[in-house]
């Protein structure tokens, strides 16, 4: 009986289905949730993508739904064609919302900021990239 099964075409069929659906459950349960647990850990993970210029990392925290690669990869850009050094991220409440600031080292030797404002949702922080230095 149990040889009869192994032979079986409906039994490989329903055995490779159970391993498909198997396998497309673990990708998704294995992707990481979008954004950061707090704010200081998106600040840490903001300049951290920016330092390495790395606009995957990045891409992660962002927080629009369509085009954070791209918004990431002009941030990204926009840091490195304007050869700021010294990036940092802290998180501070200006007028009223929480918002990332980034502090960073002009080429000229001057000192510039750009305040990045977060969203919060779901339990995630996530940011909002604007303008670049």
């Amino acid at each position: 009986m149990l040889l009869k099964a192994v032979r079986s075409l409906r039994t490989w069929i329903v055995l490779l289905a159970a391993v498909w659906i198997t396998a497309v459950i673990m990708m998704i349960s294995s992707q990481p949730e979008r954004g950061a647990a707090s704010v200081q850990e998106l600040a840490e993970r903001v300049t951290d993508a920016l330092r390495a210029a790395d606009s995957e990392r990045l891409a992660e925290v962002v927080s629009l739904a369509e085009g954070a690669e791209d918004a990431a990869q002009a941030t990204v850009s926009g840091f490195a064609e304007a050869g700021v050094s010294e990036i940092s991220t802290k998180a501070e409440l200006l007028r009223g919302r929480m918002q990332l600031t980034v502090s960073y080292l002009r080429p000229d030797g001057g000192r510039g900021t750009l305040h990045l404002p977060t969203v919060h949702a779901d339990n995630r922080w996530q940011v909002t990239p604007i303008p670049l230095p």
